[in-house]
């Protein structure tokens, strides 16, 4: 089972559009990210031009501001509970795409007699709530 870990912010309406890690990586775009994720982004977007931020999200912002890059990789679950974040985001009319750069997989150690019911609880998110399978 997978989660999103890293969406992608690109301003929208424009002719720059971004849609994805592989455009930004095939028009040589730089992208701010968060330098927790450093190892993970740079293992799996080796040829992707990152700028890692010093402070936190709101530096990304202020990289993205300072021109030092023109796409955002930041995390959509964790960043749409931070309303002065996301504020700053509709200000800069950046949005969110559905390009995933990371996955972190989840696995859950289960009594077999509370297997059925997890599994039960697994597919209701997966066909309702966009819960992703990955074996």
């Amino acid at each position: 089972y997978v989660a999103n870990l890293a969406a992608f912010l690109t301003r929208s309406g424009t002719k720059s559009f971004v849609g994805s890690i592989e455009e930004a990586i095939d028009q040589n775009i730089e992208i701010c990210a968060h330098p927790a994720l450093r190892e993970e982004l740079e293992h799996k977007w080796p040829r992707a031009r990152f700028v890692w931020s010093d402070n936190e999200l709101n530096g990304l912002v202020d990289d993205y501001d300072n021109k030092d890059c023109e796409v955002l990789a930041v995390g959509r679950l964790d960043d749409v509970l931070d309303t002065p974040l996301m504020l700053d985001f509709c200000e800069r009319s950046l949005v969110f795409t559905e390009s995933i750069l990371l996955e972190t997989a989840v696995a859950f150690p289960i009594k077999p007699e509370l297997a059925p019911g997890m599994s039960y609880w697994i597919n209701q998110g997966e066909r309702y709530e966009g819960v992703r399978k990955s074996y």
